[in-house]
Order: structure tokens, then C-alpha cells, then sequence
């Protein structure tokens, strides 16, 4: 499966930094977290005021994976918990914006709050709200 990294703020189809918006786990770039707000912001895709947390996505080195056809870096999806390298479903720990697969963060849960595996850190999560492309590669 595919999933798009696209910004739903301006567009851009591969950001190389992105935000979630924690109200919400919609992503945005980067760029259009710093140009709206300073702590918060209207979500493009569903209008909710929100707080945004940087996202740590791991970037995929040219030498394990090609680039895409235009150019754009490859960025990993895989979990670093269960090590499911395409996970469905993707959650965020909502204070320290590490990601990991939906079925590994739902086991580290107690209550509404997970210890980050990768931290330690001990906060509530989000969904990623991820679009997929298509089944195919």
C-alpha cells in the first residue's frame, strides 16, 4: 500500500518535515505550521483549532531505496516496535511526536496514555490520518 505524504495546507506532495495536528492527526508541512501559527492552527482538511507537534519520520537512505520518479525522498513507514514495514494505521504520542504502528501503541496504552517505546515520555496519542494511494506497491 501507498500513502500520501502530501500537505493539505499548500499542496506540496512530499514535504521533508511534517506536523500533526494534534486535535485532529491531520499532517501539514512544516513550512505552513511556522507561516499560520505559533501554537496553533485551523486544520486545511477539517477546520479544527489545533495544537501541532513535529512529526519524527525516519528519511530512507538512497542506498536501501530509490528515489521516486520526481526526485522526492523516500521516507520510512515502517514500525520501529514490531518492525511492520507498512503499517495500516499509524499513532503519534502527542508530546514527543514519535510514530509507530496503530496495533503496537494501542498495546502500550494504559488508560488514555502510552510510554513512548522509543522516550519514555508518557502522554495520550493520535491518530495519524494518513490517504492511501493505492494497494499496489
Amino acid at each position: 500500500a501507498r500513502f500520501s505524504r502530501r500537505c493539505h495546507g499548500c499542496g506540496n506532495p512530499h514535504p521533508s518535515d511534517r506536523v500533526i495536528l494534534t486535535a485532529c492527526g491531520h499532517a501539514v508541512c512544516r513550512t505552513c505550521a511556522d507561516a499560520r501559527a505559533t501554537k496553533a492552527m485551523e486544520c486545511p482538511d477539517c477546520a479544527k483549532r489545533s495544537s501541532f507537534l513535529r512529526l519524527y519520520e525516519e528519511r530512507v537512505s538512497v542506498d536501501n531505496f530509490p528515489t521516486q520518479a520526481d526526485g522526492a525522498p523516500h521516507f520510512s513507514r515502517a514500525c520501529g516496535v514490531c518492525y511492520a514495514p507498512n503499517p495500516a494505521a499509524r499513532g503519534v504520542v502527542k508530546t514527543c511526536g514519535h510514530v509507530a504502528c496503530l496495533a503496537c501503541i494501542e498495546q502500550l496504552k494504559r488508560g488514555d496514555r502510552v510510554k513512548c517505546p522509543f522516550c519514555i515520555e508518557n502522554a495520550p496519542i493520535v491518530r495519524l490520518i494518513e490517504h492511501l494511494l493505492s494497494t499496489v506497491g
